[in-house]
C-alpha cells in the first residue's frame, strides 16, 4: 500500500475535507477491486500455480471437500476467495 505524506500548512477546512473525501473514495475503490478479484473464477492451472501444488494434490483436496469446485459444461473453476479461505494459520513453533 502506498503511503502519502501530507503536510498541513495554511489549509482551509474545505480543502482538508476535500482531501479526506478523495482519500476515502480511493480506499473504497480499492476495496471494491479487491472484492471483485477475490470472486474471480480461477482455472485448475491457475490454482495449481497459485498454491504451488501438483494436480494429484488438488484432486485429493477436491475429493475430501477441502476445496470446492464449480463447473460449466466440462470445465472446472474455483473461487479465489474460497481458495484463500482454505489456507489455515499455523501456530509458531516454540
Amino acid at each position: 500500500m502506498e503511503t502519502k505524506v501530507l503536510q498541513i500548512q495554511e489549509i482551509s477546512k474545505t480543502e482538508l475535507r476535500d482531501i479526506i473525501r478523495e482519500e476515502l473514495s480511493n480506499l473504497q475503490a480499492n476495496q471494491t477491486k479487491e472484492t471483485e478479484s477475490s470472486e474471480e473464477p480461477l482455472t485448475r492451472k491457475q490454482v495449481l500455480e497459485l498454491l504451488k501444488i501438483s494436480s494429484v494434490t488438488l484432486w485429493k483436496w477436491q475429493k475430501s471437500g477441502k476445496i470446492i469446485t464449480y463447473g460449466i459444461s466440462s470445465r472446472r473453476y474455483y473461487k479465489r476467495s474460497e481458495i484463500m479461505e482454505c489456507l489455515t494459520k499455523l501456530s509458531a513453533r516454540s
